[in-house]
């Protein structure tokens, strides 16, 4: 199957909607939710990763203090909690990127039929 190329539309370039600035578009041509997922996505590794780094030092310090469960906890679970959630966030986040992507390509191929269909009524099938 050959890619189905962009088609223009007016106020959207190669007939894609623009994927930032539109907080307060009221018509809803331009996608916010894609430039927030890379945000959202970023402010989790920080806080992820500053909690496996607090997690490690917790766990150190309970490996120093005698405390085996505070050692265990702090050093293999709590790196391995913060990895999986990211990794579940990424999922999620890529998932709601491909329904922006599928919705693009939705208007695409509505675009083209519309362009092929010859002007006139519309065809009904005879009953």
């Amino acid at each position: 199957m050959t890619p189905v190329p962009p088609m223009s539309q007016p106020g959207l370039p190669n007939g894609k909607p623009k994927r930032s600035g539109g907080f307060f578009d009221a018509t809803f041509s331009t996608f916010v939710t894609p430039s927030i997922v890379r945000i959202i996505y970023v402010l989790a590794m920080i806080v992820a990763i500053s909690a496996a780094v607090i997690s490690v030092f917790v766990g150190l310090n309970g490996l120093v203090s005698g405390i085996p469960g505070a050692a265990v906890t702090g050093l293999l679970l709590g790196p391995l909690v913060a990895f999986v959630l990211l990794l579940v966030l990424r999922l999620s986040l890529e998932l709601t990127m491909v329904i922006f992507d599928i919705a693009d390509n939705l208007r695409r191929v509505r675009k083209l039929e519309e362009s092929r269909r010859p002007p006139g009524p519309p065809h009904l099938p005879s009953q």
